[in-house]
């Protein structure tokens, strides 16, 4: 295909009202859950293809925009929805989070957007009785310069939402408003918690499967209309395939809180990296011990072995090393010696060590960008006997660091290590697949003042339905 330097198409074109026959295309698809109960409407209309969410006949998403935005590719306006394929999913899977079993019983369409009779893009969606789940697909000879998003999501008049609007490091207040009255220009890191009118149920917006992406965080464009907006752009060699959109949907708050859509579109476990799957012996879970949270901050080889006391005392299986440590030396012994001997020291008392390391490079030194210096690191990691790595300073969820998240978790499981990545946006399920990631920040935690009995009864319900929190 010959690309044009300068032309940015986006994928919400305008529409001849001629050329459609219901056997070649439709201007209206249903796609329903399992139950019928859950509606994903498609339809083509003058200015676009836009798609709506119902429940039973009652609107959870109110006709919404559907598209995307590409540089140096060319595109030709959208005339025709086709339904490609559809199949049935019924799975069960082992799930490390609130309940043991995940359940993926859904329906899985794909739904091809056609120029009159050639194919310009696909919408890929998984319907389930409890949400919906979509994502674009695009094959191309070449490189897809993806800039934009373009899927809304229109609220129901009457709906309330609860949001944060940190965008970076996720780690805003968490704010209830009525969506009626907020003024364009407010901006969301997803998940974001929808309260419909007339006792309706719940929604939570959010993301997942977010591989080689940016991630997505939400713009009020329009009264009650969220926008999609990427985390900068991306690169994608010879073919799209974005993350997927998600709206969970529950009738109460438990079964808003207990949607596997998240992890259900995310890949499966690796089982070459994790043989036992969550099963796999060096995969520990446990609460640790961390010098910021007392009176001695001081990340010292004394302070640091009396943590392993108290933790012992406590029978709190670790003790992280939080940002210090990387300058501990002397004359005869390097940092890893240090390590090694804060490792063997709380050996016998069942406890283990994490250690916390930058992203970025940080005071002199080398963090874990370069593939060479992070597998370096890994391996004296797992030489000393450290169990975990803290990784620290993303603030961002450009397509760089999503690609890095999965590149050191690989890295760190070949090497029996554990991670926590601090610093860093929301979860999008990356997890199922490399469960050495035990948890992640994105949230607003005892680094900061709030009003804790407020924010924390409101986290089950917003923040933590995107996954695990540090």
């Amino acid at each position: 295909m010959k690309f044009i330097t300068s032309l940015k198409v986006l994928f919400i074109l305008l529409v001849s009202s001629a050329g459609f026959s219901v056997a070649s295309g439709q201007r209206l698809l249903n796609l329903k859950s399992p139950n019928k109960n859950l509606v994903f409407q498609l339809s083509i209309k003058a200015d676009g293809p836009e798609y709506q969410l119902n429940y039973k006949g009652a609107s959870l998403i109110a006709p919404s925009a559907l598209g995307f935005e590409l540089t140096d590719l060319p595109g030709l306006p959208v005339t025709k929805i086709k339904l490609h394929s559809k199949k049935k999913i019924r799975n069960k899977y082992p799930e490390r989070g609130l309940h043991s079993e995940a359940r993926d019983n859904s329906r899985v369409y794909l739904v091809d957007f056609l120029a009159e009779e050639a194919l310009e893009y696909q919408l890929e969606v998984k319907v389930a009785d409890n949400g919906v789940a979509f994502r674009y697909l695009k094959t191309e000879a070449g490189t897809a310069n993806l800039s934009a998003d373009a899927t809304r999501f229109v609220l129901p008049l009457g709906s309330t939402i609860w949001s944060q609007s940190d965008i970076h490091s996720y780690e805003g207040r968490y704010t209830k408003e009525a969506a009626d009255t907020i003024a364009p220009g407010k901006k969301v890191g997803p998940p974001l918690t929808v309260l419909l009118p007339e006792s309706g149920g719940y929604l939570a917006i959010t993301e997942g499967g977010l591989v080689d992406m940016p991630g997505m965080s939400l713009l009020l464009t329009a009264p009650r209309t969220f926008t999609a907006v990427l985390a900068g752009p991306a690169v994608l060699s010879g073919h799209l395939q974005t993350g997927w959109r998600i709206i969970e949907y529950g009738r109460d708050l438990n079964d808003l809180v207990n949607n596997d859509m998240i992890s259900n579109v995310s890949r499966p476990i690796d089982p070459v990296l994790f043989p036992q799957g969550l099963n796999t012996a060096w995969l520990k879970p446990g609460k640790s011990v961390w010098s910021w949270l007392t009176r001695n901050r001081s990340v010292t080889l004394p302070n640091m072995k009396q943590l392993t006391d108290w933790a012992s005392e406590l029978r709190i299986p670790y003790n992280l090393v939080d940002e210090g440590w990387g300058k501990w030396s002397a004359s005869n012994k390097t940092k890893w010696d240090f390590i090694k001997e804060l490792v063997d020291y709380s050996a016998p008392k069942h406890v283990g060590i994490w250690v916390w390391k930058a992203y970025p490079d940080r005071n002199g030194i080398p963090g874990l960008k370069d593939s060479v210096e992070r597998a370096t690191f890994f391996e004296s990691c797992h030489e000393a006997g450290v169990v975990g790595v803290k990784i620290d300073f993303f603030d961002a969820e450009s397509q760089e660091v999503i690609r890095f998240y999965e590149a050191a978790l690989r890295d760190a499981a070949k090497y029996h290590i554990m991670v926590d990545f601090h610093g860093a946006d929301k979860p999008t399920g990356l997890s199922r697949t490399y469960p050495n990631e035990m948890s992640r920040e994105g949230i607003r935690g005892l680094e900061n003042e709030t009003d804790w009995p407020a924010h924390n009864t409101t986290l089950p319900f917003t923040r933590f339905l995107a996954g695990h929190g540090d």
